[in-house]
C-alpha cells in the first residue's frame, strides 16, 4: 500500500479548514470517488462489492501516483457524466457540481508539499489547468481573449492595396484635386452621370480623415474626425471585400471596383458568405456594413445640399440596411430560428418543468428518506413560490421583494385564478395567481414563515447561509432574488436565462390561444420590416424582442 493514496488525501482534504466549513463538499466528493472514480478500477484491484462494502479500504488501494496518471480521471468521469446528461439520466447542473467537485480535489492533491514525493509532477498535465473552474468558464464563455480577437483579425483575408488596380490606388489615396473622373471605370461614370454630376476630386482616405460634418455621423457613430486606425480599419474592410469578389465570385482583378461595396445585393451575399463559410462574429457585419456607408458618402458628397446627404438614394438604402442589422441582431446568422433556438430562451414546457422540479424539492425528507432541516425546507419553499409568482402573475423581480402578506388577501376570484391586489411604490395592479399557487403561498405564510419572526411584514426574507446566519430575517434584495432565480434555472435546464424569460408566459393567461394565431405574426412581421419601425432604433429593439417571443411562443403551442 503506497503512503501516498486516497484515502489519506480525502482526510487531509476534509479537514482543510476551507473545506470544513462546508460540509456539502466532503459529502459529494466521497459521492462522486464511491459512485465514478473507484469503478475506474473494478476488475484491477477490486471489485464493485468490495466498493459497497469497503469503502475506505478501496480508497487506500489507489496511490496518487495511479490516480494521475494517463488517461486523466478528470476527463473520463466528464465523458461519463455528459454521457448520463444526453441519455437524460443525469441533470445538467448535477453534472456540473460533481465535476467542480472532484476538480477542486485534484487541484488541491496539487497543491500540497507531499504531491512532488508521491511521483505525479512529471508528466502531470493536470486538467484543472484547462480552465474547468465553472464560474469562470460561465462568466466569459462568450467572449473571445484579446489573443483568439487577434488571431481571427489576422485569418481574415485580403488583397494587399499593392495589388490592387491603380485606379482603385488611386481613388484611395489621391490627396485633394488630385482625382480625376479618367480615375473611376467607364460603366461606373456612365451610370453615374445619368442620375447625378460631381463625382469626388479626394481620394477616400484624404476624405475620411478630414472631411466634418456638422454632427456627429446619425447611423454609425463615427466621430467627425477619425483616426489614422481608423482610415486602416476601413480600407482593410475594403480590402476584403476585393478579395471576395476576386477569390469567391472569380471576378478578375482588372475589373474590380470600389464602388461594388455599396451594391446592396452583392453586401447581402459578402455579408451572408462571411457568417455561413467562415464563422464570422462579434460585429464584423456592422463594420463592414459601415465601410459601405462611409464610401456611399465619399462617392456622393458633392452631389447633395442636404449636410447628412439624407437625398442621396444610395446612401439612404444603406443606412437602413445597417439600422436594420443593429436592430435584428444579425438576422442573416440563422433568419428567425437564431431567435427561437437561442439557448437563453426557456419554452413553456422547460418553465413548467422546471416549477415541477423546484415544487418536488419542498419535501421535508431528501432522495435519501433522511429528514431535511426547517432552513434547507424553507429555502425550497421560497424558491419555488418566487419562481412560480414570477411565472404566473408576470411580476418583476423589483416586485417580488416588495411583496408583503397583507398584499396576499384574497377577495376576489376569477375562474380558477385568485385576484390580489399589488401596491408598489405610485403604482397599484392586480395580477392573477391560479388557486393551488395561492393555497401554497398560504401553507407558505402560516407554517414555514411564521417559524421565524420578523418586524417587517414581507413575504420573503433572507434565511442566512451556512457561514453566515446574521442575515436571518433581514428583507432580500433585486441581486439575491435575481440570483436564486437563475441558479434555479441553470440546476433545472442546464441554461444560463434571466429570470426575465419567467415572465414572458404571463401574458397568455390575458388572451384567448386561439385569436394568437398565424395571421397576427404575418402582420406583426410586415409591420417589423416596414420603414417606419426604423426610424426611432429604441423602439424597434423593443419590437424586434416582443416579435421573437411572439414566435417562440407560437412554436412552443404549435399554432
Amino acid at each position: 500500500m503506497s503512503s501516498f493514496n486516497l484515502k489519506i488525501a480525502l482526510d487531509q482534504f476534509s479537514q482543510a479548514e476551507t473545506v470544513r466549513v462546508k460540509k456539502r463538499l466532503t459529502t459529494t466528493l466521497r459521492f462522486v470517488l464511491k459512485q465514478y472514480v473507484l469503478p475506474l478500477w473494478i476488475g484491477q484491484k477490486y471489485t464493485s462489492e468490495q466498493i459497497e462494502s469497503n469503502f475506505e479500504e478501496c480508497l487506500a488501494n489507489v496511490s496518487i501516483k495511479e490516480f494521475r496518471q494517463p488517461p486523466l480521471v478528470e476527463d473520463a468521469i466528464a465523458q461519463q457524466l455528459m454521457t448520463l446528461v444526453a441519455d437524460g439520466k443525469l441533470r445538467r447542473g448535477t453534472a456540473d457540481n460533481y465535476r467542480s467537485v472532484l476538480n477542486k480535489f485534484i487541484k488541491w492533491i496539487q497543491s500540497q508539499e507531499w504531491y512532488a514525493r508521491a511521483g505525479c509532477l512529471e508528466g502531470d498535465e493536470g486538467s484543472t489547468a484547462k480552465g474547468r473552474n465553472l464560474r469562470a468558464a460561465r462568466k466569459g464563455q462568450n467572449k473571445r481573449t484579446r489573443e483568439q480577437s487577434k488571431i481571427l483579425e489576422q485569418s481574415i483575408p485580403v488583397i494587399s492595396p499593392a495589388d490592387l488596380p491603380l485606379r482603385l490606388q488611386r481613388q484611395i489615396f489621391s490627396e485633394r484635386n488630385e482625382l480625376g473622373v479618367n480615375d473611376f471605370g467607364l460603366r461606373f461614370r456612365q451610370r453615374f452621370q445619368e442620375k447625378y454630376k460631381k463625382l469626388p476630386a479626394v481620394g477616400l482616405k484624404k476624405f475620411y480623415l478630414t472631411w466634418e460634418m456638422p454632427g456627429p455621423l446619425e447611423v454609425t457613430g463615427v466621430s467627425s474626425l477619425p483616426s489614422e486606425s481608423d482610415s486602416d480599419e476601413l480600407l482593410k474592410n475594403i480590402c476584403h471585400f476585393m478579395w471576395w469578389l476576386d477569390q469567391v465570385k472569380k471576378r478578375p482583378v482588372h475589373e474590380l471596383e470600389i464602388e461594388d461595396i455599396i451594391d446592396p445585393d452583392l453586401l447581402c451575399e459578402f455579408i451572408i458568405w462571411g457568417f455561413i463559410e467562415q464563422g464570422y462574429r462579434g460585429g464584423w457585419d456592422f463594420h463592414i456594413s459601415s465601410s459601405a456607408i462611409q464610401v456611399s458618402q465619399w462617392l456622393f458628397h458633392l452631389n447633395s445640399s442636404d449636410p447628412f446627404l439624407a437625398d442621396i438614394e444610395e446612401l439612404v438604402l444603406l443606412k437602413k440596411m445597417y439600422r436594420k442589422r443593429i436592430v435584428a441582431n444579425s438576422i442573416l446568422r440563422g433568419g428567425l430560428d437564431y431567435y427561437v433556438t437561442n439557448e437563453k430562451y426557456l419554452s413553456l414546457h422547460e418553465c413548467e418543468e422546471i416549477l415541477s422540479q423546484l415544487y418536488k424539492e419542498c419535501e421535508i425528507k431528501n432522495s435519501r428518506g433522511l429528514a431535511r432541516t426547517d432552513r434547507a425546507i424553507m429555502q425550497s419553499w421560497q424558491r419555488y413560490l418566487i419562481c412560480a409568482i414570477i411565472y404566473y402573475s408576470g411580476l418583476r423581480v423589483k416586485e417580488v421583494c416588495h411583496l408583503k402578506v397583507e398584499h396576499l388577501a384574497i377577495t376576489e376570484r376569477i375562474a380558477d385564478c385568485a385576484v390580489i391586489y399589488f401596491e408598489f411604490g405610485k403604482n397599484s395592479r392586480r395580477v392573477l395567481l391560479p388557486n393551488v399557487l395561492s393555497k401554497d403561498l398560504d401553507r407558505w405564510v402560516k407554517e414555514w414563515r411564521s417559524q421565524i419572526h420578523v418586524e417587517h411584514g414581507l413575504v420573503f426574507f433572507s434565511l442566512g447561509s451556512n457561514s453566515n446566519l446574521s442575515t436571518v430575517g433581514q428583507p432580500l434584495d433585486h441581486a439575491a432574488i435575481y440570483s436564486m432565480i437563475s441558479k434555479a434555472i441553470y440546476k433545472h435546464s442546464g441554461k444560463v436565462a434571466s429570470p426575465t424569460m419567467l415572465r414572458r408566459f404571463s401574458s397568455l393567461r390575458l388572451i384567448p390561444l386561439d385569436k394568437f394565431a398565424n395571421d397576427l405574426l404575418n402582420e406583426m412581421a410586415e409591420f417589423f420590416w416596414s420603414d417606419e419601425i426604423f426610424s426611432n432604433p429604441q423602439e424597434a429593439r423593443g419590437f424586434l424582442d416582443g416579435f421573437s417571443t411572439a414566435i417562440r411562443i407560437q412554436k412552443d403551442l404549435g399554432l
